[in-house]
């Protein structure tokens, strides 16, 4: 029983990690970083971006890694950006 409670309790913990909110709507969605400590795209395409000197801060409701600290220098990367371009329909 011990065994199976705690694949139930893995399996829904890695279901809610990583997913997009229901409030956003998933049509014609290029990206979606939910600010987890990285710069992930949850989103259908996977536009990963790497942080560069930026730090991971609380953000202005209290929420641990919920914003990036940039003192300036810090830049956030694309290597490169699918669905986004002079022939994309998205905004």
């Amino acid at each position: 029983m011990k065994k199976i409670l705690t694949l139930l309790v893995c399996a829904v913990a890695l279901n809610a990690v990583g997913q997009i909110p229901e409030y956003v709507p998933a049509s014609g969605l290029v990206a979606w970083y939910d600010l987890d400590d990285n710069a992930a795209d949850d989103g259908p395409l996977e536009n990963h971006l790497q942080i560069q000197g930026a730090t991971s801060s609380t953000d202005r409701f209290m929420n641990e890694f919920g914003a990036f600290y940039f003192d300036g220098g810090a830049t956030l990367h694309a290597a490169s950006f699918t669905g986004v371009g002079e022939n994309s329909s998205h905004t």
